[in-house]
């Protein structure tokens, strides 16, 4: 059924399914009679937490579902995070962006530079990828001995 608005959505479903957040606008529309299916990334606002919890809706975070000690639905997110991590590193490395001008991947006669990564996950492993892409020596430091 299509709806006029986003009222109209929230009265007349029980299923809220979301990519980002609710935002404070929708904090009043969402009842206890919804289950709302989201990332919530409740660690970074109290404001939104004590929303759902007044709420009391049943909240399913994306972030949080597990499977065999995994998280299925995040590792994609963190995977992009991880690779991302480097393209924007070596964008601030870049002198007109404030860096010092130095270039990661070195060139013929100056060494390379070095990439710290702290953290083997999900991101951390993607970053480590990328990072020996570019011909930079990569260091990993992790609590995880099967991780490294």
């Amino acid at each position: 059924e299509i709806v006029d608005s986003h009222e109209e959505v929230f009265a007349k479903a029980s299923l809220i399914v979301k990519v980002k957040e609710p935002v404070k606008s929708e904090y009043p529309l969402i009842k206890p009679h919804h289950v709302v299916w989201t990332f919530f990334h409740l660690a970074g606002s109290r404001e939104l937490t004590d929303a759902m919890i007044a709420s009391k809706a049943t909240c399913i975070a994306y972030e949080t579902v597990e499977r065999d000690g995994a998280l299925p639905i995040l590792a994609p997110m963190s995977e992009i995070a991880g690779r991302l991590s480097i393209q924007q590193g070596m964008r601030f490395m870049e002198k007109h962006n404030g860096g010092s001008g130095s270039l990661l991947a070195g060139v013929p006669g100056v060494p390379s530079g070095t990439v710290v990564i702290i953290g083997g996950g999900v991101a951390g492993q993607n970053a480590a990828t990328m990072a020996a892409g570019t011909g930079a020596r990569v260091v990993v430091l992790d609590i995880s001995l099967p991780r490294l």
